[in-house]
């Protein structure tokens, strides 16, 4: 019976193995951490670098992204030198507001119990600081709070650089000002979405998205997410929806 695999290494004998199991008809997602090895298989279904002179099988596809890798597959394997697996057990770094490490670790403790233990890696908290510049890890991030049940809790959105590209994130809000912060300089803008009619109350809807798309840079890319439904985009430039599993390069 064909099944959707991860196989996380796309080295000489993880290449060979893709190999194999996808001219058994399964579909194979194959994962790395060199960017060039899975463009190649993406642009020609090649691994000059591993395995030299074979056509690889359609049935290969290259994922950059490890989470999407692994995301419903019914088998993973394993085909990633040790000195790699320890890299894939870097330290979690989990940023939120204020409070974040307490909140975090009481729920962990409750329904979790031993989640990260003998794990290999540790959670580090970072506070978030409004409107300022701050480092998880090698990542760079700017925060700033929204307007979402503020009597009830508080809730940030993110901006970060990565790769050369900046993107931010409102996470859960109704519009407001911080919403345009949040967009300037981004090159990619992920917004709340939860209504794909009109707007509010908590969340914002379509109509807000309309908003934001005359008010922030053309070039910003926005990404619709939290969606309840299929919001019509018709006329809205550069605006899409996001959906479980798709990759978009911007």
């Amino acid at each position: 019976m064909p099944e959707t695999i991860a196989l996380l290494g796309a080295g000489n004998m993880g290449t060979a193995v893709a190999q194999v199991l996808a001219s058994n008809g399964h579909a194979v997602r194959a994962w790395s951490i060199e960017a060039d090895v899975l463009e190649e298989i993406r642009d020609r279904q090649l691994n000059t670098k591993y395995l030299s002179g074979v056509k690889l099988h359609p049935g290969i596809e290259p994922v950059w992204d490890l989470a999407e890798a692994v995301h419903g597959a019914a088998v993973i394997v394993l085909s990633v030198p040790s000195q790699i697996v320890s890299r894939m057990a870097n330290d979690l770094y989990i940023v939120g507001p204020p409070g974040v490490e307490a909140w975090i670790e009481e729920f962990a403790d409750r329904c979790y119990p031993n989640i990260s233990k003998d794990a290999g890696y540790k959670r580090k908290y970072i506070d978030a600081v409004p409107r300022k510049q701050q480092q998880a890890g090698s990542v760079s991030f700017w925060s700033v709070p929204m307007n979402h049940v503020k009597e009830h809790m508080d809730a940030f959105g993110y901006r970060v650089t990565i790769n050369g590209k900046t993107v931010a994130y409102t996470g859960d809000t109704m519009i407001c000002d911080e919403v345009f912060e949040l967009a300037e300089g981004s090159d990619v803008l992920v917004i709340d979405c939860t209504y794909s009619d009109g707007r509010g109350p908590e969340h914002m809807g379509l109509d807000d998205a309309k908003v934001i798309r005359e008010r922030i840079a053309p070039e910003t890319a926005i990404v619709l997410t939290h969606l309840d439904g299929s919001p019509h985009l018709d006329g809205l430039k550069n605006v899409v929806t996001a959906e479980d599993l798709k990759t978009f390069r911007f």
